[in-house]
């Protein structure tokens, strides 16, 4: 979590205080450590909490990608279609 006002960096730093109280990680980084951690941050971000147990995956980007690696390997992909079952595939397969 990043912010690019003092006003905000208080607020953040309360919130991290009363979550570091409940057992999580929070780590008080500047802006510089937040660009580090993630270069495409803006330049006027003024610092920030780093989670570092916290993981997110946008769930559009990450269905694309499995999309694009599926037809990589020969998967057709259909929409608009209903699934009624599965297939046996052979050991060895890229997905088994």
């Amino acid at each position: 979590m990043v912010v690019a006002s003092e006003p905000g960096l208080a607020g953040l730093r309360e919130l991290a205080a009363g979550q570091r109280a409940a057992g999580v990680e929070a780590v008080e980084v500047t802006g510089e450590q937040a660009r580090e951690l993630e270069p495409d941050l803006a330049p006027g971000v003024l610092g920030g909490v780093h989670y570092p147990q916290d993981a997110q995956v946008q769930p559009v980007v990450a269905t694309e990608a499995l999309l694009a690696s599926a037809r990589r390997a020969g998967a057709v992909v259909r929409t608009g279609v209903e699934v009624t079952g599965g297939c046996a595939v052979p050991t060895g397969a890229w997905w088994a």
